[in-house]
């Protein structure tokens, strides 16, 4: 999981997977590519679960926590370690979590030490690995939910009033040493802080609080003397936030949050300091849809949860965002996605899965990173066509080696001409100098839908044969 924020807290939802017909920018594949790893979680099923994940890049390991006494066969409790051959314990592992404790909800590397947040003994629910035990960091009544690490300060988040005798509620800072508060009281209510993220200097924060007076609910900023909301704000009896990151210079924002309750997004949204922007409608689609996890990886933001549709595309559970479309895979897993991640150039996921499209996995399978998506949606400012086919016609369509754009208008110098193919690679751009008909050449292009957007209007549909 991405440095900024970790969350933990997972709901639990019923829901049907149901695989949608393919819209128009839609492409289907078999979906088998993904291979169980290492064998994954195998001491039976009911409530067996992992819940984060963190990549050690400079030792090529991935270590993964939640609630679990197996490894492929390998006994571990809560929390383990993958070197991309064999599973590791790390010793005795969080020895409080098994029978029936609480998850290792969530770890961090920080100055180069793994600290994870879970029962490791009696009164000890927060240590470090030091590579042979863990050592003891600090008991205290509640849980920790995630971590921020900002300015060689660790932030922790969660559901506490105070640690090691500093009051703090919901979130402190640790240095590697002691404890810091960051304010002794604050204006919110509720049961926790789940993520947290500094954007354009300001601390923002997500879980599950609420204040009245001032209209927030589960999301705030620090104001310097108390939190406010956020825009709009989010809207919701059921509402949450779960994770945040910064990606190409906006919040990004996720959880279970959803436009008919009144929030700005569903689900997944991003903030530029001024404004929220849906991300073509978030997710979608079946029961209660929630985005889990957020991960930037080479370049793209990878959202997972529970939904069956991104904007406009086909996503089973998994899907990422580039600024311009959603992409998603069909694969179908039966149950939630948790964590998503990149591990020696492989896409890994975690979750309460069992089988994905139908092969068996135990909770945690991956695939090559390079894997094309199995389809995507339509490029920002392309949802709608065919609405200005009163002004511009193209003939002939479908076509082969060539088409004519003609207009009724008269006007046509200084027109934009660009055409997109169905994942927004843009195939062909030109400016139309005042010609009665434009003629462009498709003969190179290969066979299938393409998309001729005439200035800033909706675009044309386009079939090449």
């Amino acid at each position: 999981m991405h440095p900024q924020s970790r969350r933990n807290q997972l709901q639990d939802f019923q829901f049907l997977l149901v695989l949608l017909p393919c819209f128009l920018f839609c492409q289907w594949v078999s979906g088998q590519d993904f291979q169980p790893l290492g064998g994954g979680v195998t001491n039976g099923n009911g409530g067996h679960l992992i819940l984060d994940t963190e990549v050690d890049h400079i030792n090529g390991v991935l270590y993964v926590s939640g609630i679990f006494a197996e490894m492929n066969n390998i006994p571990c409790n809560c929390i383990a370690r993958w070197d991309g051959v064999q599973w590791d314990s790390l010793g005795s592992g969080a020895a409080g979590c098994l029978p029936g404790g609480p998850p290792v909800r969530s770890m961090v590397l920080y100055k180069g030490d793994l600290y994870a947040a879970g029962s490791f003994r009696t009164g000890v629910n927060f240590a470090r690995w030091n590579g042979a035990t863990w050592d003891s960091i600090a008991g205290f009544a509640g849980t920790i939910n995630g971590f921020l690490e900002h300015q060689d300060t660790l932030w922790a988040l969660g559901s506490f009033e105070q640690i090691a005798g500093v009051t703090s509620p919901f979130i402190i800072k640790y240095d590697g040493q002691n404890w810091h508060s960051f304010v002794d009281s604050h204006n919110l209510e509720g049961t926790n802080f789940a993520a947290a993220a500094f954007y354009k200097g300001e601390l923002y924060v997500g879980g599950n609080f609420w204040d009245d007076d001032l209209g927030i609910e589960d999301l705030a900023k620090w104001n310097g003397q108390e939190f406010e909301r956020v825009g709009t704000g989010i809207q919701g009896s059921l509402s949450s936030v779960g994770d945040m990151l910064i990606f190409n210079d906006r919040l990004y924002v996720s959880g279970l949050f959803s436009e008919d309750d009144g929030s700005p997004g569903n689900s997944v949204m991003a903030w530029d300091g001024s404004n929220w922007d849906n991300l073509q409608g978030g997710v979608g689609e079946k029961g209660n849809p929630t985005v889990y996890d957020l991960n930037v990886l080479d370049g793209k933001l990878y959202v997972s949860g529970v939904f069956q549709t991104a904007g406009d595309a086909n996503a089973n559970h998994i899907a990422w965002w580039d600024d311009r479309q959603w992409c998603g895979v069909n694969d179908s897993f039966g149950n939630v996605i948790t964590r998503i991640e990149k591990f020696q150039n492989e896409l890994v996921i975690t979750g309460n899965f069992t089988a994905i499209s139908g092969q068996p996995q135990n909770r945690i399978a991956s695939r090559l990173f390079s894997t094309p998506p199995d389809n995507c949606g339509s490029p920002v400012g392309l949802f709608a066509f065919n609405q200005q086919e009163d002004w511009f016609r193209i003939f002939p369509n479908p076509t082969h080696n060539q088409f004519q754009i003609s207009t009724t208008v008269g006007i046509t110098e200084g027109i934009p001409i660009t055409v997109y193919d169905v994942y927004g690679v843009v195939v062909y751009q030109k400016i139309w100098e005042g010609e009665p008909d434009f003629t462009i050449s498709s003969q190179s292009w290969a066979s299938g839908v393409y998309f001729v957007h005439i200035g800033t209007d909706e675009p044309l549909r386009l079939v090449k044969n």
